[in-house]
């Protein structure tokens, strides 16, 4: 199938790969070669099951990270119903957009994050909840601007705990 190649600029024919690596021993425990458009949105429950009934010796699985286009909040909702906390970037549409660069002063705040090789970095972050259709309760939001890029990054977790700098050095 054709899929977007932001470096190209266009869709070439390539194929849409899934890997899982443990965090811990930094090995793949997972991984599929065969994921198509109209089903990559179930790839996450199809690791899960994998990791819960599949061979995996390795202890319970506490927190996923991927990227956006990963799932729906549908499945969002079923990983949360499991006990899962998970990290991943929200899309960001023109509304999205607009709604961030709207929000008032009082809503950002100054974090450090420490980053690789011993240093640290100044970001603007606002953690708020929010509501999104198809994920049955409210959900973490972390918008972050002052990172280099032109339009802000939107993390959404349903861990509400963690501190946000950890929730952003962890994804």
């Amino acid at each position: 199938e054709n899929n977007w190649s932001g470096k190209r600029g266009k869709a070439l024919p390539s194929m849409l790969v899934v890997l899982a690596h443990d965090p811990d021993s930094g090995l793949i425990d997972y991984g599929d070669t065969k994921v198509m458009h109209k089903e990559e949105s179930q790839v996450v429950l199809e690791f899960l099951d994998f990791y819960k009934y599949g061979t995996s010796k390795s202890k319970d699985l506490k927190y996923l990270v991927f990227d956006s286009k990963f799932t729906n909040y549908q499945n969002l909702n079923k990983i949360d119903k499991q006990g899962i906390k998970f990290i991943t970037i929200r899309r960001r549409g023109k509304n999205l957009v607009e709604e961030i660069e709207h929000l008032p002063k009082e809503k950002w705040k100054n974090v450090r994050v420490e980053c690789a090789g011993n240093k640290h970095r100044r970001l603007q972050v606002s953690d708020q909840k929010v509501f999104l259709k198809g994920y049955e309760k409210d959900i973490r939001q972390i918008c972050i601007t002052g990172h280099g890029k032109i339009k802000p990054a939107v993390i959404i977790t349903n861990d509400f705990d963690l501190p946000i700098e950890q929730v952003i050095r962890k994804y």
